[in-house]
């Protein structure tokens, strides 16, 4: 009869992390999306940021749960993975202090310089070739003080490159372009510069 995909033992799981060359970024505890910070939600969002933010997409019907957090440019989700019994933790993050975009799925990272980033270019952080791909594009309108962002989890289990789950949890979403204050100015000496 065939593989009984849902009966899967963990060390069979942990046999296709590490063929996979995965095995060590779920090494981590497991996040859990129905506890907090992920719950209680709306739409599937938990949203912390004191701006009003109105076009949060809904998620409900997905395997995930996001925050938006206070900063008003970082989201973080918990995502289950179907059939396998392991959750992928995403973090993504627009910080004007540190002229950056950061994302990061588990313990993969990458970071965009904000000076040399191409607005509205698509750019993906992708793990085990496509098995896991986290994609997105940042606009910045003139004379505007927000980001317009897209971004898209996917987790493609099917030999032919189909993905089983596809979470949009930004899909042109506006979020507001906050100024830095973490310059610590307090030693400042314009004599001294």
């Amino acid at each position: 009869s065939g593989l009984d995909i849902d009966d899967l033992s963990e060390s069979a799981i942990q046999f296709l992390l590490e063929e996979l060359g995965i095995a060590q970024y779920f090494t981590e505890d497991k996040c859990d999306y129905t506890r907090s910070p992920y719950s209680p939600s709306i739409l599937g969002w938990r949203n912390e940021c004191p701006l009003s933010i109105f076009m949060l997409p809904d998620i409900i019907g997905k395997p995930s749960r996001c925050r938006l957090l206070d900063s008003c440019t970082t989201i973080e989700c918990c995502t289950d993975v179907p059939y396998l019994d392991l959750t992928l933790h995403t973090l993504f993050t627009v910080n004007p202090c540190g002229y950056s975009i950061d994302l990061s799925i588990n313990s993969l990272s990458k970071s965009y310089s904000l000076f040399t980033y191409e607005r509205g270019k698509t750019e993906r952080l992708v793990m085990a070739d496509g098995v896991v791909q986290m994609e997105f594009n940042v606009k910045t309108p003139a004379n505007e003080k927000i980001y317009i962002i897209d971004l898209t989890l996917r987790i493609c289990l099917e030999v032919n490159g189909t993905c089983s789950v596809e979470v949009v949890i930004l899909d042109n979403t506006e979020l507001p372009q906050m100024i830095c204050t973490s310059m610590n100015l307090s030693d400042f000496s314009l004599t001294r510069w």
